[in-house]
């Protein structure tokens, strides 16, 4: 089977993928890990054993997190190449995955926040509101859109339309007088198009919101990153009420064991626990006693 047979189908899953929905980074990235996998294949992708997967397994010198996408990535382009008819098996199905540990939140402390929302200018400011009191991601401020910005409604909201989002689950957002008052103060949102236009036209990509808000921070002497006002938000918002579905609504989470995330970080419970116990100044107190 020739290299080019091996080119046509991963061309043809790229299509497919794009048919699909999938977003144009998924799509990105699996062109790129068949690419690299290509090079360090001795023969084209058609013609990989399942040894010749294993060894190149073995040589992932990455996290268990990146490994796992990586290898998911493969196993995608042999199963449709299995389904589609291209090969009689699959050598990638048996390919070892690590297990990838679920983390807690990481939220950037409520001081460093404050810091950097009085140091910076609009719009930057609202993109960074949007991120800590709204739950935004990056693609979700970058891809907001004025018919989406519902300020006049009875009950305001702003929809997080299915392009922006994981999964293409819309939703929306309940807007804060607080919030809508961001808006108001930036003069945002624009009659129509993106709420944060592009220089060319269009939107920012979502990659120049997280380095135009990173850079802010870092700027700021803050080593938190954008999605850590996510994280805030997140934590912030179980806070009041201890409401895990509401926060999973918040925050657009498809599973609910995301957002516990949340509220094992709160740890109110364990929280009263160690601090009820006695501090280490007065433990020969006790033992005197």
């Amino acid at each position: 089977m020739s290299g080019d047979a091996s080119e046509k189908a991963v061309r043809d899953q790229l299509r497919h993928l794009k048919l699909k929905g999938r977003s144009a980074v998924t799509i990105s990235h699996r062109e790129n890990m068949l690419g690299h996998l290509a090079q360090a294949l001795p023969v084209p992708l058609l013609e990989a054993t399942p040894d010749m997967l294993y060894d190149w397994r073995a040589t992932l010198q990455v996290s268990d997190a990146s490994a796992a996408g990586y290898i998911s990535h493969v196993r995608g382009f042999y199963a449709f190449c299995v389904e589609r008819g291209i090969l009689g098996s699959d050598p990638a199905k048996d390919l070892p995955v690590p297990a990838v540990p679920r983390l807690l939140p990481r939220p950037i402390a409520t001081a460093d926040l404050a810091h950097a929302l009085d140091h910076a200018a609009r719009p930057l400011r609202l993109m960074l509101i949007l991120a800590s009191h709204c739950g935004l991601r990056a693609k979700e401020i970058a891809c907001l859109r004025a018919e989406n910005v519902r300020l006049r409604d009875n009950n305001p909201v702003f929809i997080v339309a299915s392009d922006a989002t994981k999964g293409h689950r819309e939703r929306a957002v309940p807007l804060s007088s607080h919030v809508i008052a961001e808006f108001v103060m930036a003069g945002l949102p624009p009659a129509q198009g993106p709420v944060f236009p592009a220089a060319g036209g269009g939107h920012f990509r979502p990659w120049m919101i997280s380095k135009m808000c990173n850079n802010h921070l870092h700027g700021c002497g803050i080593a938190s990153t954008l999605h850590s006002l996510r994280h805030w938000c997140g934590t912030s918002a179980y806070a009041v009420d201890k409401d895990l579905l509401g926060v999973q609504d918040l925050l657009g989470h498809a599973v609910i064991q995301t957002t516990a995330g949340y509220a094992k970080l709160h740890g109110g419970r364990t929280a009263a626990i160690v601090n009820g116990m006695p501090p280490p100044g007065e433990l020969t107190k006790q033992e005197a006693s």
